[in-house]
């Protein structure tokens, strides 16, 4: 999979924000650098919104952020690998907008990547509340699904 293409592609949907602000989750989370929500664990957590964060931190957050994606994804959908390219590049973004937990409550999604049917991939994002919250977004990611078959 082309990372540097994925890499590109979440810096567009998620941004690059070097400080610390509340997203649009409910309720709202700590978040910083390429959409990483900030854990308990780190030292950040206890920091205030607006707080500047380096370029090296939000490097390391996004690293070791994709690292996880792209271990997780292959946990869910075990013939990821053997997915036509644009559709592992978007299903990856899926995932590291949704998460693991939220991702895989996509039970029809799931069951379209498996048979490798790439319109019915496209269908079943479209059939969610996620497509119509992050709209060019997935819009974008339900093209590239369909590019595939």
């Amino acid at each position: 999979m082309d990372i540097a293409k994925l890499t590109s592609d979440l810096h567009r949907d998620e941004g690059v924000v070097y400080e610390i602000y509340l997203d649009t989750a409910d309720p709202p989370l700590k978040t910083a650098g390429c959409g990483h929500m900030i854990r308990k664990s780190e030292p950040e957590y206890n920091m205030d919104v607006g707080t500047k964060i380096t370029k090296e931190r939000a490097e390391h957050w996004f690293a070791d952020d994709l690292d996880t994606v792209l271990r997780e994804i292959k946990v869910l959908y075990v013939n990821f690998d053997q997915l036509k390219e644009p559709a592992q590049i978007g299903l990856a973004n899926m995932m590291f907008n949704l998460g693991f937990r939220r991702l895989s409550g996509f039970k029809n999604l799931k069951k379209a990547v498996l048979a490798q049917d790439y319109k019915q991939m496209s269908i079943e994002a479209r059939d969610s509340k996620w497509f119509h919250q992050v709209k060019g977004r997935a819009e974008r990611i339900c093209k590239q699904f369909e590019s595939c078959a």
